[in-house]
């Protein structure tokens, strides 16, 4: 993951990738070691290293199962204190993966997610704000009620914004309901 070459790079993140997929169980305690430099890479100008490493991590979402939150804690971390904007971005794009997730959570669960995106909904970049936004409107549509404490400390502005989205998000899946009736 730490070799300059993007065809090298490709391939790694190909590899870990595919052993995501059909190892899912044996890679829970790699998560840290290998989202880590994933998440370093995601941020590269070369367009291979950033696409390949963004693939990679929402694979390892997708398929690792989260028993001690060490998927969760990784990408929250990096919601939350990566220096770089594109970094924030690809975490919550990746809360999004781990919110779709069909599985039980425990109150702790969703405390971290909360402190996660209420910090995203003040960020200094505007992409990241948007996308916490619809990450909150997600859970929203999701759990009714589930995000009321991050909706209720908003101000006037926030609030317009986040009804907002949240109609576009209702509007996007109403859309895909209406093409595709086993959608949710």
């Amino acid at each position: 993951m730490k070799d300059g070459r993007s065809s090298v790079i490709r391939e790694a993140c190909i590899v870990v990738a595919k052993i995501s997929m059909e190892q899912s169980r044996h890679m829970t305690r790699y998560v840290p070691q290998f989202l880590n430099p994933l998440f370093e890479l995601m941020r590269m100008t070369i367009a291979v290293m950033a696409v390949s490493s963004t693939q990679a991590s929402r694979t390892m979402v997708s398929c690792i199962p989260d028993s001690k939150n060490q998927i969760l804690n990784c990408v929250i971390k990096h919601a939350t204190k990566d220096q770089h904007k594109l970094g924030r971005l690809r975490a919550f794009e990746l809360i999004v993966l781990l919110l779709e997730i069909d599985a039980p959570r425990s109150r702790a669960w969703w405390n971290k997610v909360h402190n996660a995106l209420k910090e995203g909904m003040f960020d200094s970049s505007q992409d990241v704000r948007t996308i916490a936004y619809e990450t909150v409107a997600f859970c929203e549509i999701q759990q009714p009620g589930s995000c009321n404490n991050l909706i209720e400390n908003l101000g006037l502005a926030g609030r317009r914004r986040f009804d907002n989205v949240l109609d576009d998000q209702r509007e996007v899946r109403e859309n895909v309901r209406k093409r595709d009736p086993s959608f949710d």
